[in-house]
């Protein structure tokens, strides 16, 4: 049972249109130099940035202090984890009075793609903007950046907790309750949007780039803006879409379809990654997890998402085919009218010529001890007949929507019709979105905190 409690995205996502249209002409981009506009071109423009080949992540010793001149410095005491172009270390301030933790993310300045930058104008321009986006904050907050030793850029950022993919994989079945997958794909929506309220795509939404507060548990940070883009002009109009092969942007399993044709990604795609992440969160898997090939995703994406199988207000089929199921039974009725008069009339005329005697000897006739041979091979027909339509079922390839949505609740089919016609310079619907996930909390009447991470949440 629902507990009642309020959730804390209690505000809509929406008011993105006039913040990135009408922006008084300072932008979100008022707050970031030449300089860094041009390392995030330089950055968006490099091919492929997700299949470059790893560098080493920089080793930083235990008890080394990291800090540029005229900047704070920060005591590493061990190290968090490391990525295909970084490592993060847990570090505190250095003469500091209170003994404070943060995370400390270094990247070689040798790096072929400076990712660190992109981040720090995307925490920039987030901080820049903060108590002007909706809600509260969803994002860590930026502390230090610099440049060490010859060695590294550096930046640090308050601790987060684990991530969703971390937390998810901790479950049985690697998926949440349904009433925590429900609450997390609303909170990680309203991340997303506070982000693109400022300007910014984030061009990798998974579950491993959503974290857990440190300490409140109950909020969802975005994170992880190495691959983000600004969308619009510093006067806050959309930027035009880059023509030609861009390269391919994120992780395969969760990227858009665009994505996947390696053209120029919008606010469309960092909600459709959204919402296969949001399907995985409720089911624990997606239909193209096990599939290799990225075309064969791509393909399967493609299918799950063809327009047209679902009415986006959920009241049946869509008005095409209601159109066409309409004339259907319209045009029925005068083609079997004719047929059942004709069939009454000469029924009338030959009433001798009706065969139910002859049907009765066939029956009688079958059920006599003398048909025992037939009747005895009958189920060996049947079983042989089983066999075959099963083996046509495998070789029949199966439903991509279907094994999307299978065991999601039904208002995702109707956020998938919203989803999936998303171009370039569309706004995202993102309140109509909110509003079917609320839907769906209310409609299934499921347990929403504590949150399966949270003490007394659901453990099975």
């Amino acid at each position: 049972m629902a507990d009642g409690k309020k959730d804390d995205d209690g505000k809509k996502g929406g008011g993105e249109r006039s913040v990135i249209k009408g922006d008084g002409g300072k932008g979100p981009q008022a707050v970031q130099g030449r300089e860094q506009q041009q390392q995030e071109d330089a950055n968006t423009n490099t091919e492929m940035i997700s299949r470059l080949e790893p560098m080493e992540a920089i080793a930083l010793d235990i008890g080394t202090v990291v800090g540029s001149e005229g900047h704070r410095k920060w005591h590493v005491l061990s190290r968090l984890g490391s990525g295909a172009f970084g490592a993060v270390y847990l570090v505190e301030e250095e003469g500091a009075k209170k003994e404070e933790k943060y995370a400390l993310k270094a990247e070689r300045l040798s790096a072929q793609v400076q990712m660190l930058a992109v981040e720090v104008q995307v925490y920039q321009a987030l901080m820049a903007k903060a108590g002007t986006t909706q809600g509260k904050r969803r994002y860590p907050l930026l502390i230090d950046k610099g440049a060490w030793n010859n060695q590294c850029n550096y930046l640090v950022m308050s601790l987060v907790g684990p991530s969703l993919e971390d937390l998810r994989r901790k479950r049985p079945n690697n998926r949440f309750s349904m009433g925590t997958a429900l609450i997390a794909a609303k909170k990680t929506l309203a991340a997303i949007v506070q982000m693109h309220l400022v300007g910014f795509l984030h061009r990798d939404i998974k579950p491993a780039n959503f974290s857990i507060g440190h300490t409140d548990k109950n909020v969802i940070y975005i994170l992880d803006f190495g691959m983000a883009r600004c969308f619009v002009r510093p006067d806050g109009v959309l930027k035009r879409p880059r023509a030609g092969n861009i390269g391919f942007r994120g992780t395969a399993k969760y990227a858009s379809r665009i994505g996947h044709k390696h053209k120029e990604l919008c606010r469309g795609d960092d909600v459709e990654s959204w919402f296969y992440m949001a399907c995985e969160l409720v089911k624990g898997k997606l239909p193209w997890q096990r599939v290799d090939e990225e075309a064969k995703i791509r393909d399967m994406k493609i299918e799950a998402l063809r327009p047209g199988k679902v009415d986006v207000k959920g009241k049946g089929p869509t008005s095409e085919t209601a159109a066409e199921t309409k004339t259907k039974s319209e045009a029925k009725p005068k083609v079997e009218s004719k047929p059942k008069t004709e069939t009454k009339t000469k029924t009338e005329a030959k009433p001798k010529s009706e065969a139910k005697p002859k049907t009765e000897t066939k029956t009688k006739t079958e059920a006599s001890p003398k048909s025992e041979p037939k009747t005895k091979v009958e189920p060996k027909a049947k079983a042989e007949g089983k066999e075959g339509s099963a083996k046509k079922a495998e070789r029949e390839p199966k439903d991509p929507r279907r094994l999307l949505l299978g065991g999601c609740p039904k208002q995702f089919a109707n956020i998938l019709e919203l989803v999936a016609p998303l171009r370039y310079y569309d706004d995202p619907p993102y309140d109509e979105i909110a509003e079917l996930i609320a839907t769906a909390l209310k409609k299934m009447n499921v347990q929403t905190y504590p949150l399966d991470w949270q003490e007394g949440g659901n453990k099975a």
